[in-house]
């Protein structure tokens, strides 16, 4: 099995192959077992570049197929990083990405709540590709002790709760295992995200949203969302997101507007606003039956592998440059691999479906799809 274990990576999973050859591939040494000879586009490393000639990469805990593996997960990292610079010479986000903080520290008395619950709701912007993550939930509240905050949508999903500390009338700083929240599903129009407590621990105190002034007057409207807009600087947040504060006795989440405030019932979040480029290279199923692009994604990952396993070769300090056997034809083997890297990953970048995400513009608007015959 792939060692690459980020869920950004997660739809590469065995997109190419180790080796056809039948056999088990186990490492007594370290526990290691790779299912080497799966491959879903049908393409394998070993087709390309032989791994005998690896073998001397193998170390006392690495055996060659540990190292072949290794390869593989290096090609597919290289491909997303490349793949999205390249997208990005033909496209352009459709809005910046946004890392701050979501509500004001400013506050003067205690609230005086009188239902059960509050907290903060995260009415999104039906936004295919862009995630919501927040890493830290500040508090700040009328007394000192922990409350708990559970995060609920309106698929009936939950995260948490989460126990966050709080000193009297003081913000309270409380990082969070970063969660990512998608801010599309194809269920609902729109996503919606609660934040909320039980308020029989004690008031929060009257932080807001914002002052309610100037350019940026957020009203709480699912009718006339505010990030049909355009906003930039620390109200950046509010292209993806429309936020409110709201109280309730019961956390069934039937309503979509629970007369949402600018009130932030005690709450500051730290957050990360922005788009998952890769997804657009790489959402759900590659179709390698039926779609050329996913076809060419897989040669680029296939020739990425060989690169990396190459590059190792000759950047290895154990291995005598000089002394390796056929040092000229690797070299040649290299360039023709990053030529055909390259010109792949030009062609996925041109041909990529932008219907996939709704995070990314053309640069030309009204220009013609570029086309040209699929490259193996």
């Amino acid at each position: 099995m792939s060692i690459v274990t980020t869920s950004l990576y997660d739809c590469y999973e065995y997109i190419i192959g180790l080796s056809r050859t039948e056999g088990s591939c186990y490492d007594p040494k370290t526990g290691f077992e790779i299912d080497y000879n799966t491959s879903y586009s049908g393409l394998y490393l070993d087709e390309i570049l032989p791994l005998s000639r690896m073998l001397s990469l193998e170390k006392a805990t690495e055996n060659v197929w540990y190292i072949a593996n290794q390869c593989r997960d290096l090609g597919v990292k290289r491909f997303v990083r490349d793949g999205q610079q390249k997208l990005m010479q033909y496209y352009r986000l459709r809005n910046q990405p946004f890392k701050g903080s979501i509500g004001r520290i400013r506050h003067k008395k205690d609230r005086a709540i009188t239902k059960d619950y509050a907290g903060v709701e995260f009415y999104c912007k039906d936004y295919k590709g862009a995630y919501l993550t927040v890493n830290n939930i500040g508090t700040i509240m009328s007394y000192a002790g922990t409350v708990d905050v559970t995060v609920y949508n309106n698929l009936g999903d939950t995260w948490g709760p989460y126990t966050l500390n709080c000193a009297e009338d003081t913000l309270t700083l409380n990082p969070i295992t970063p969660l990512d929240l998608p801010l599309h599903d194809d269920i609902v129009d729109n996503l919606i995200y609660y934040f909320m407590y039980e308020t029989a621990g004690g008031q929060p105190r009257d932080n807001d949203l914002s002052c309610n002034c100037g350019s940026f007057r957020p009203v709480f409207n699912p009718n006339k969302p505010y990030y049909t807009k355009s906003f930039s600087g620390r109200y950046g947040w509010a292209n993806y997101v429309m936020i409110g504060g709201i109280e309730t006795n019961d956390l069934e989440f039937e309503q979509e507007d629970y007369c949402a405030s600018l009130m932030m019932n005690g709450l500051i979040f730290d957050v990360e606003l922005r788009c998952h480029i890769s997804g657009i290279l790489c959402e759900d199923e590659l179709d390698y039956e039926a779609s050329p692009t996913a076809v060419s994604i897989a040669y680029a990952v296939l020739y990425a592998s060989a690169i990396v396993a190459i590059e190792r070769m000759f950047s290895d300090t154990r291995i005598n440059i000089n002394k390796i056997t056929d040092r000229e034809y690797f070299i040649m083997l290299l360039g023709e691999f990053e030529k055909k890297y390259n010109e792949n990953v030009e062609y996925i970048a041109k041909t990529i479906d932008p219907l996939k995400t709704d995070c990314i513009m053309c640069r030309e608007p009204g220009a013609a799809p570029y086309r040209k015959p699929l490259l193996t």
